[in-house]
């Protein structure tokens, strides 16, 4: 029997997961169609939340699958806010309501792959505040892995570690900020890694301690 070798991707696979995100967004959510919907006309509900279901239910597997909730949770609570400044006309109230709706629809599922969600959320601008400081972490990791400036094996790894990070936003402060500390934690006694972290310390350290005030302020 021959043996079957199946390639490895050329892409990655969480920016697909990114790009469909960002099709239902195009599709689904968008501001000036959201208001023109009528919150009370009967079946207009499950309709849309059964056409946003059936773009989510494309994605396989439970980290793509919190990616990708992660990704429209962050658009739906920064149009929330949006609206939320202005509702004054009866399509932006129409939009809140669906807006709540289609967060509850993704909270469920968000209990449905086993995690806790946490009540404290990120506001849109905390969001892009932390989205920053991570993606910081991340730039340099892939400088020091392509100076060879340290010679740490997992690099790669941790690296991905800390992309993964950035779909935790949707669980709430607490359990973003325990992600966040364990990626660190996991390396402790690996060959490279005291060293490696040294380069990272005052990102870390930064990030862990604006996190713990936000938190603080829920």
């Amino acid at each position: 029997m021959n043996e079957i070798v199946i390639p490895v991707p050329k892409i990655k696979l969480v920016d697909i997961v990114k790009r469909k995100a960002a099709d239902a967004i195009d599709r689904h959510l968008r501001r000036s169609d959201l208001s023109q919907l009528s919150h009370r006309l009967p079946g207009y509900e499950g309709t849309l939340i059964r056409e946003i279901e059936e773009d989510y239910l494309e994605i396989k597997g439970s980290a793509h699958q919190l990616l990708y909730i992660s990704e429209m949770l962050i658009h739906l609570n920064r149009l929330y806010e949006q609206v939320s400044l202005a509702a004054y006309t009866d399509g932006d109230k129409n939009c809140l309501l669906t807006i709540q709706d289609i967060q509850y629809y993704f909270y469920n599922e968000i209990s449905d792959l086993g995690f806790n969600i946490d009540t404290n959320s990120f506001t849109a601008k905390e969001v892009d505040h932390l989205t920053g400081k991570v993606e910081e972490i991340i730039d340099r990791l892939e400088k020091l892995q392509v100076s060879q400036e340290v010679i740490f094996d997992r690099i790669e790894e941790l690296t991905e570690d800390y992309k993964d990070i950035l779909t935790s936003f949707g669980l709430g402060k607490k359990p973003f900020l325990q992600r966040f500390a364990g990626v660190s934690i996991s390396y402790v006694g690996e060959k490279g890694a005291d060293e490696i972290f040294s380069h990272l310390k005052p990102m870390i350290s930064e990030l862990m301690h604006e996190g713990t005030r936000l938190l603080g302020q829920s």
